[in-house]
């Protein structure tokens, strides 16, 4: 079994990039002198030395990886979980997810407050059909983020470094915490 170099992900025997983070993945030379074979085992030793501790960061760090999912406490593996690789690559995941889902709560008051003005309510204070189903249609957008969220959570607590689907490229964390 193969490790990604970079991320510590583990690889598929035919795999030419890492599905997490996309790093080339260096294959094996079939026709190897012994003392390149001596080279090339010995990376894959520093590999493996290198993927235990990135094991016991993920197990120690669920939790708080599966916290960066649910809004405002994605707060919390941003500052208790700083050392950690695992947990920093999902809050900077969650805070994404967060940032967006709020932007798009505050373009939907926007234009729910527009369509109610120009489409005011009627008979008694009944909210028009028009106001009342833009409402609704808006409404519906936020499930997109709750099944981001859900996908977050899964790939949290599975223990994989995978990126969220269609926001996932955008990171606005992880470039902070470099070292």
């Amino acid at each position: 079994m193969a490790f990604c170099s970079n991320c510590g992900a583990k690889l598929d025997d035919n795999a030419e990039f890492c599905s997490s983070c996309g790093t080339r993945v260096q294959k094996k030379a079939e026709n190897v002198n012994p003392q390149q074979a001596y080279s090339n085992q010995s990376y894959q030793n520093q590999n493996a030395q290198q993927a235990q501790p990135l094991d016991a960061d993920v197990q120690n760090n669920k939790v708080m990886a599966v916290l960066a999912y649910i809004g405002l406490l994605v707060l919390i593996p941003i500052f208790a979980a700083k050392d950690s690789k695992f947990a920093r690559f999902h809050s900077g995941q969650g805070l994404t997810l967060m940032i967006f889902s709020v932007a798009y709560w505050i373009l939907q008051l926007i234009i729910n407050a527009i369509v109610g003005t120009i489409f005011p309510p009627t008979w008694f204070g009944v909210p028009s059909v028009v106001a009342s189903l833009v409402s609704a249609i808006l409404s519906l957008g936020g499930i997109f983020f709750l099944v981001l969220a859900i996908i977050g959570i899964v790939n949290a607590a599975k223990g994989t470094f995978t990126k969220l689907p269609i926001l996932g490229q955008i990171d606005f964390i992880s470039k902070h915490f470099e070292k």
